[in-house]
């Protein structure tokens, strides 16, 4: 079959990665007003809170277990677990669990040169019980391999691509809904992509020409959707690229750990600025620690509150403020 729509051949050719294609796919989502789909959507790029239900797709982790310590008489290092050393109650925490990731993380595990582990060294004494004391664990892992990422990433490829056929069998060609063309479905006034006027933008191109190719992405995202009116749009990737930094921020100084949760994910975006406000390794300025809550609450209620529809001028006096907060992180982070 023969797509019209740009965004479907680019996922179908992988012209782009799997992040881009999501965050335009959940920009196109909320312009058509699909608020199912723009809900998933954000979930797999920010990933599942612990009050969300994951879909069975990404509980499909196994029950790979391997541990290390004293079999009788011999040390040993990274050997399998029986299973039935463990309790069936605890084998079916394991099983729900599942990955609750964002899809950037779950990308990189798909790609990286070793599994996945989880520390579940709790289970120890247990193990030492069910084996009569056979079995003495120092440390126990849940291993995830570097196919159930792969995997992963297949399916989540695979229902977007389905959601957006469908979308283009509904609404036609995609592509103008993409570039903000159509008012009539945002209740928003759309520049002229023909006009001769200077395009009104947030973060100035010199701000991000250098960073990674995903965050280029997001700030080109963030000056489209402001340029053509499509505020909800706007307020809804400045949230993300405000939390992609802090993120990356963390990363870039070796504290991530401050922001992760027992299940390996990242705190919401309110625990990670809670805790940057508050954090000497990354030393935010004054003006930042005072001004990112009003960034991820914009971009809250444009996500989440329907019956909200933002503005210009729920963004415009707030501009350099934000290019302020973007640009200290950008150095933090090492994308500039």
């Amino acid at each position: 079959m023969f797509y019209r729509s740009q965004i479907i051949k680019d996922i179908v050719e992988e012209n782009v990665s799997l992040e881009q294609s999501l965050n335009r796919f959940y920009l196109l989502a909320l312009v058509i007003n699909e608020i199912e789909f723009t809900n998933w959507a954000m979930k797999e790029l920010n990933g599942y809170d612990d009050t969300d239900e994951l879909p069975e797709y990404r509980r499909k982790v196994g029950l790979l277990i391997n541990y290390s310590g004293i079999n009788g008489s011999f040390k040993v290092n990274n050997q399998p677990l029986p299973p039935g050393l463990i309790k069936s109650n605890h084998l079916e925490m394991l099983k729900k669990t599942g990955i609750s990731n964002g899809i950037r993380y779950i990308s990189e595990l798909a790609v990286a040169n070793s599994p996945s582990e989880r520390d579940i060294s709790f289970l120890a004494g247990e193990v030492f019980k069910n084996s009569d004391g056979a079995i003495q664990c120092f440390s126990v892992k849940q291993i995830i391999p570097q196919s159930v990422f792969q995997s992963l990433c297949a399916i989540v490829k695979q229902k977007m691509l389905q959601l957006l056929i469908t979308l283009e069998r509904e609404h036609g060609n995609l592509d103008k809904y993409e570039m903000g063309l159509l008012a009539e479905n945002t209740g928003q006034s759309i520049s002229n992509s023909t006009s001769s006027t200077k395009p009104e933008i947030i973060l100035p191109s010199l701000l991000f020409s250098s960073a990674s190719k995903s965050i280029q992405s997001i700030c080109q995202q963030i000056n489209e959707s402001y340029n053509y009116g499509l505020y909800d749009c706007a307020a809804v990737m400045m949230r993300r690229l405000l939390e992609g930094l802090l993120v990356l921020t963390y990363q870039k100084l070796g504290v991530e750990e401050d922001i992760m949760d027992n299940n390996g994910g990242h705190f919401p975006l309110d625990k990670i600025i809670k805790n940057a406000s508050r954090n000497k390794t990354l030393s935010l300025s004054i003006n930042t620690k005072r001004d990112m809550d009003k960034f991820k609450n914009l971009g809250n209620y444009s996500a989440h509150k329907i019956w909200y529809n933002a503005l210009k001028e729920d963004i415009e006096p707030h501009i350099h403020q934000y290019r302020t907060i973007i640009e200290e992180l950008m150095y933090k982070a090492g994308e500039k």
